[in-house]
């Protein structure tokens, strides 16, 4: 179920990618295209539960988004600030 969602979050990305789509969609499009960080945590999740033995590559790819992630609110916050 994690992998199928992160998959369809990302087909409507890669689907409203177009600059007609940026066009039609105006600012929905910045907040649909957000979504990439719940498909990224559904991967990464994905990932986890496919894995039966050697949990290392999963856990190394959640701390590489976790420190990507945390590397973006930090930017957010202090550009708010």
């Amino acid at each position: 179920m994690a992998g199928m969602g992160s998959f369809s979050l990302l087909l409507a990305l890669a689907v409203t990618s177009t600059r007609s789509s940026i066009k039609r969609l105006g600012q929905r499009w910045i907040r649909l295209h957000q979504a990439v960080y719940a498909a990224a945590i559904l991967a990464v999740i994905h990932h986890f539960w496919l894995t039966k033995a050697d949990y290392r590559p999963a856990i190394i790819h959640g701390a590489i988004l976790a420190l990507l992630l945390a590397a973006r609110l930090i930017w957010r916050i202090r550009k708010s600030a």
